[in-house]
């Protein structure tokens, strides 16, 4: 956007025949640069749109509520713990590749306040540990047939070390049943939140026959802990929670400490339930809140305080389609401008959800995932038709005041500016350093410290504006040790507070140059 075209070239003439340094004053005009400061030096570019006359309109869609229900999908730990011995037999023989204990175990989901009959893991593992007092290599194998997982079902087999010295053989052993869909419906296949899982014992076949005396025995604990769950079914319950949650707004920040009045303003607002139940939804309230000034306004719509009824969502090849309802919302229906002149940088929402308000009426077809949800989100569309004051335009530039082997007695500094926004602008030029430690307001140099408006467009006509600075050697020499220089521009309506129109095009176009006395020594 910055375009530097010229800077100072200073002719140094030197004779070769003088002894003693000669000294002249000159005067001279130049150009020093050229830039344009446009909508995006306003706002974010990402949020800028047009209509077909070219007229701006602000477009932004914001998520403004997401509740997820996790204590619907949330396993705690479950322990299963199992001794085995042969008392009151004195002895036995156990045969390589004989199974000699197996166990059919249920872990249990009684924590839930719902009722699975099947799901998908997403991560986690099944922890075994097995302490064995026999002087022989065991074997251990965990099957779950009701969990499979690329269409096979779990079964691993894992060796358990024999007792050596007097030291008991010990195996822990963890077990990764991430992916694994898993029937909860029990050994019997009519329960629920159940797992079950099959323990069997053996000597290995390449391992000698086993002498077990009833003095030995064989402890086995089973334990899940901190699985997360991708996918559940059954029935969810009937529930109702409440939802109080604010969230940021934060593209209205680039307008922070603007006064603005809108013409109109449009937004939809979007609910989606994500997960497999019925919803009744009641948002009883949307406030927007500006956190500096202190001031909040709540929405004023037809949909605010009422039950909004949405359909269950759908499940698919492993993904969510949530079904989605829609509200309108203008002028003419909701005080949606004032809404946002307020300028909010959050906005709260406070409402509830029932979950299954007609019970288990999909016959235990309920579904939840890890990406479910209600969310609310809203979509913005601002035409920049309004009335304005304290609105900020700026930007920044490079700019090297010239390592001057001259000695500056004076300079005037002459801002050209076409100012074709329907706004006048009074404008501030700041140089300073990299580090931003010293900084220079040149408008402390104005000729006349009422001339810093730059006159905006009035219909069709684009007037120009000079602002002129005059610079004495004290400050020129405080300039030298500046490379940036910002323009900063604040807009008020030229007819405030009547509407202008902003378009596509407008921009403010700034042209310096200036005429400098200068003594020159060679």
């Amino acid at each position: 956007m910055m375009r530097v075209w010229l800077l100072f070239t200073i002719v140094v003439l030197v004779s070769s025949c003088r002894k003693e340094p000669t000294t002249w004053d000159a005067e001279y005009s130049l150009p020093l640069l050229r830039t344009e400061l446009q909508l995006g030096d306003i706002l974010p570019d990402s949020i800028i749109g047009f209509n077909n006359n070219n007229e701006v309109l602000i477009q932004y869609s914001e998520r403004i509520l997401e509740f997820k229900v996790d204590s619907l999908l949330d396993l705690n730990g479950d322990t299963i713990e199992r001794d085995f011995s042969i008392a009151p037999v004195i002895e036995f023989l156990f045969e390589p590749g004989v199974q000699f204990y197996s166990s059919t175990e249920e872990l249990d989901f009684d924590n839930l306040n719902v009722e699975l009959k099947e799901g998908i893991i997403e991560d986690g593992n099944l922890v075994i540990r097995v302490e064995n007092t026999i002087e022989s290599t065991l074997a251990a194998e965990l099957s779950i047939p009701s969990a499979e997982r690329n269409g096979k079902p779990l079964l691993v087999t894992e060796d358990i070390p024999p007792a050596q010295g007097g030291v008991n053989g010990v195996l822990n052993w963890e077990i990764d049943i991430s992916g694994y869909s898993i029937d909860l419906r029990g050994e019997s296949g009519n329960e629920f939140n159940k797992l079950s899982v099959i323990i069997d014992m053996f000597v290995p076949e390449d391992e000698e026959a086993v002498l077990v005396t009833n003095q030995d025995w064989v402890n086995i604990k089973l334990t899940y802990e901190n699985i997360d769950v991708k996918y559940a079914k059954g029935y969810l319950g009937q529930e109702l929670y409440t939802f109080n949650e604010g969230d940021a707004f934060d593209f209205i920040e680039e307008l922070n400490g603007s006064l603005i009045d809108l013409d109109n303003a449009f937004a939809q607002l979007h609910l989606s339930n994500g997960f497999g139940v019925d919803l009744q939804a009641n948002i009883f309230q949307l406030k927007a809140i500006n956190q500096s000034t202190g001031n909040q306004v709540s929405l004023d719509a037809n949909f605010i305080g009422t039950t909004i009824n949405l359909s269950r969502a759908t499940y698919t090849d492993g993904a969510v389609v949530p079904v989605r309802k829609t509200y309108s919302i203008d002028g003419s229906n909701s005080n949606i401008t004032s809404f946002l002149e307020l300028l909010p940088d959050s906005i709260l929402a406070n409402g509830s959800a029932y979950m299954n308000p007609l019970g288990n009426i999909s016959n235990y077809n309920d579904f939840a995932t890890n990406q479910s949800e209600l969310s609310c989100d809203i979509d913005l569309t601002i035409p920049l038709k309004l009335s304005l004051a304290n609105l900020m335009i700026s930007d920044t530039t490079d700019y090297n005041w010239g390592d001057m082997n001259t000695d500056l007695e004076r300079t005037t500094l002459f801002v050209h500016c076409i100012n074709t926004f329907p706004a006048d602008i009074t404008l501030d030029l700041v140089a300073s350093n990299t580090s931003g430690s010293d900084i220079v307001n040149l408008n402390d140099y104005l000729v006349n410290v009422d001339s810093a408006l730059v006159s905006g467009r009035i219909g069709t006509q684009e007037p120009e504006s000079v602002l002129v600075y005059e610079l004495e050697s004290s400050a020129i020499e405080i300039l030298k040790n500046m490379d940036q220089i910002a323009f900063i521009g604040h807009f008020q309506s030229t007819d405030y507070p009547q509407y202008v129109t902003f378009k596509k095009e407008d921009r403010l176009i700034i042209q310096i140059s200036s005429n400098a006395s200068t003594r020159i020594s060679i």
